[in-house]
């Protein structure tokens, strides 16, 4: 987002722009939802602000007893003999004694006054330097679902369909996706698969293991592989259709989710549904044609599909060829335990 466009926001807010910006914002706000998270986001550090509306009377003789300390302080004249022979830096000043007694005239209510001050500016700035973070981390992740995407749509232009996950074995995970693609030699930096945001970012170790390590691990491996393996994201289910459990095939879609954040589990009041990453703000998306979208909800629009619930309402297989669903890592696309060899 511009200066300029968070400019207008913020005016927005304010009831500071004219009536044809007024018009203008109030119209793109009616259609754009990263524009509302970013309009609720601003009104969210406003309302810090809040408390700090009342007048404050500041104490007397404050002015007058800063001038005297900045007077204090006068700059050297240009060409003047410094003591030892050289001459002064015109760019240097020369403190000056303090006035006697300077110290014990500045009062308590002096202190609170630039306490005040320098909460309210920090109040300011460091909302800036969290914004400009979260940016960062953002931008990060999408970068990360371009690389996942490139691998994803290779993987499908020479196999005929997207990978699949699963319905059943150690693998069955919306993870699979990492371990399909390392093993095509499209996918081997677990970096990758790790977004930014995530509130466990730097925190769990990610690897991406190749299909075969399944077949040796214990019981207790697989778990860790298949809750790590995918990182922060997760590939769609495939669709149920006549009773068999199809892949998705390319078809370059513009409202069709092949991959996303993982959802959380609808622990925290508030979230559910809603991917953790980012701040619980939304979640980056990658659907079939290409492109990479961050939502404010798990719906791309109004009305629109639910990328982590089927029609049905459940985080399962598609009823269809145009219901994707992406699901939490624990679970499985058909409900089979992945264990249960």
């Amino acid at each position: 987002m511009t200066n300029r466009l968070e400019e207008q926001l913020l005016g927005h807010l304010l009831g500071a722009l004219d009536d044809r910006e007024t018009q203008q914002i109030s119209a793109r706000l009616e259609t754009e939802l990263p524009l509302q998270g970013q309009l609720a986001s601003l009104r969210g550090r406003l309302a810090t602000l809040e408390p700090l509306r009342d007048e404050v009377d500041l104490p007397p003789g404050l002015a007058e007893r800063t001038c005297r300390l900045v007077a204090s302080y006068e700059p050297s004249r240009v060409g003047e003999q410094a003591p030892g022979g050289s001459r002064r830096d015109e760019k240097t000043m020369t403190p000056c004694v303090a006035p006697p007694g300077w110290f014990s005239r500045v009062r308590w209510q002096d202190v609170v006054v630039t306490t005040i001050i320098c909460t309210i500016a920090w109040t300011l700035i460091s909302p800036a330097i969290v914004s400009s973070r979260e940016n960062s981390r953002l931008v990060g992740c999408q970068n990360n679902f371009r690389i996942i995407g490139s691998g994803v749509r290779q993987y499908g232009a020479v196999h005929g369909s997207f990978p699949l996950v699963p319905g059943s074995g150690p693998m069955a995970s919306p993870g699979a996706y990492s371990a399909v693609l390392r093993q095509a030699g499209l996918l081997n930096d677990p970096r990758v698969v790790q977004c930014p945001g995530a509130p466990m970012a730097g925190r769990v170790k990610i690897y991406i293991p190749l299909p075969k390590e399944f077949l040796t691990a214990t019981k207790k491996r697989a778990i860790q592989l298949r809750r790590t393996m995918g990182g922060s994201y997760g590939l769609s289910f495939g669709y149920v259709e006549n009773g068999k459990y199809h892949a998705f095939t390319d078809l370059s879609r513009s409202n069709f989710a092949l991959i996303a954040e993982l959802p959380s589990l609808g622990t925290m009041p508030g979230y559910e549904g809603q991917s953790l990453n980012h701040g619980g703000r939304g979640q980056n998306v990658l659907f079939e044609d290409g492109r990479v979208r961050f939502l404010v909800t798990p719906r791309f629009n109004p009305g629109g599909d639910d990328i982590y619930a089927n029609d049905e309402g459940l985080p399962a297989p598609g009823v269809h060829p145009r219901d994707s669903v992406i699901a939490p890592s624990i679970l499985s696309p058909l409900g089979v335990d992945p264990d249960n060899r």
